[in-house]
């Protein structure tokens, strides 16, 4: 099976302030269009300061975590409404140590998922805008 997201061919772009909480939901479908079951899948969410760089946040599903990893994304229930849903969980201690200068030097992440054998691609090279404080977010 392939699975695609709906939203692997746009660049997406979140926006934060240092040390806030962001969650965000995803749906992953296959090329159907019909979501995709998840159940088993491991999911991670990576952030850099470019496409090259160690990521500075790592989040991940998997269990056992990986080392320097934290558990901040979540599966939702793999059933109706929720089928094919995961969510990322950015808590303030992600980001309270990062350089923060808004969107003229983002940071870049990226989402994928290991389901069975294989690794998707879900979210690709997008944007995380992090100000230092509420009052510069344009």
């Amino acid at each position: 099976m392939t699975c695609s997201s709906r939203n692997s061919t746009k660049t997406r772009r979140l926006t934060l302030v240092r040390g806030q909480s962001l969650s965000f939901t995803e749906t992953v479908r296959g090329e159907d269009h019909q979501r995709v079951d998840l159940t088993g899948a491991k999911i991670h969410f990576a952030a850099r300061t470019d496409m090259k760089s160690q990521p500075v946040i790592k989040l991940t599903c998997e269990d056992p975590l990986p080392a320097t990893w934290r558990a901040g994304v979540e599966l939702e229930p793999q059933e109706g409404d929720t089928l094919g849903d995961y969510t990322v969980n950015i808590i303030p201690a992600d980001t309270a140590d990062l350089v923060a200068l808004g969107a003229d030097d983002p940071y870049f992440y990226e989402v994928w998922i290991e389901l069975g054998s294989d690794t998707y691609p879900d979210i690709t090279k997008s944007q995380l805008d992090l100000y230092p404080e509420a009052g510069l977010v344009p």
